[in-house]
């Protein structure tokens, strides 16, 4: 589904989620103007896919790829939690906050035992965010 996404400190942004069969929860941010809450997810993935550079002489005198730096970068999660680790919280009728805590390893371990990251989600309407919730805490 096509929702907003707020991390603390920033504003919302349109975002793909995406819930994986491994418990992953994947949000990609969307930067097109004309992707809204309304947009179908087949659409919004759409918007996600780099641009094919066909391969003939013009572009590869050009130094034209499909695989250079940066090229799949659109296709990068900007925010992974892991469903296992997450703790989803009704904020309004539109909106829910999903907290991730982890415990921390390595050098980090000696600040902090655990680190807490926490999302707002904003759907489109009641019923999205009563599914998302049923979902996520099923």
């Amino acid at each position: 589904k096509v929702v907003r996404r707020k991390t603390h400190g920033a504003d919302w942004s349109v975002c793909l989620a995406v819930m994986t069969a491994d418990s992953y929860f994947h949000l990609f941010e969307i930067k097109s103007p004309n992707v809204t809450m309304a947009t179908t997810p087949e659409v919004a993935f759409t918007m996600l896919a780099p641009r094919l550079i066909i391969p003939n002489g013009d572009n590869q005198m050009l130094g034209k790829t499909n695989f250079g730096k940066g090229w799949g970068d659109p296709l990068t999660p900007t925010e992974s939690l892991i469903l296992s680790k997450c703790k989803a919280k009704r904020l309004n009728d539109v909106s829910f906050e999903m907290t991730e805590s982890i415990t921390t390893t390595g050098a980090s371990k000696f600040m902090s035992k655990s680190s807490r990251r926490k999302i707002m989600i904003e759907t489109q309407t009641k019923e999205d965010t009563d599914d998302w919730i049923q979902i996520l805490t099923a």
